[in-house]
């Protein structure tokens, strides 16, 4: 197990092993269990396939950034509510 300091920004380096393993330019999705373990898992985002509009991805980003949130069990349902906004 690596250890690992948490800025004061919420930043953190990998650990070089890390970071080759999950390569330079590549994107990870970040989930926290219920038990508090975070995972990062690699994910690929496929071009033209996104489930959201630009329009929606800035609603999303304007709730991340004012830290409020909420979980849903389906994509739709949160489409339903990012277009109720």
């Amino acid at each position: 197990m690596e250890i690992l300091k948490v800025g004061r920004r919420g930043q953190i380096t990998l650990p070089v092993l890390i970071r080759k393993t999950i390569l330079k330019g590549k994107y990870v999705g970040l989930e926290v269990s219920s038990d508090g373990k975070v995972m990062l898992i690699p994910v690929k985002i496929e071009k033209g396939k996104l489930d959201y509009t630009k329009e929606e991805l800035e609603k999303i980003k304007k709730l991340a950034k004012a830290g409020k949130g909420k979980t849903y069990k389906t994509s739709q349902e949160a489409k339903k509510h990012i277009k109720s906004l």
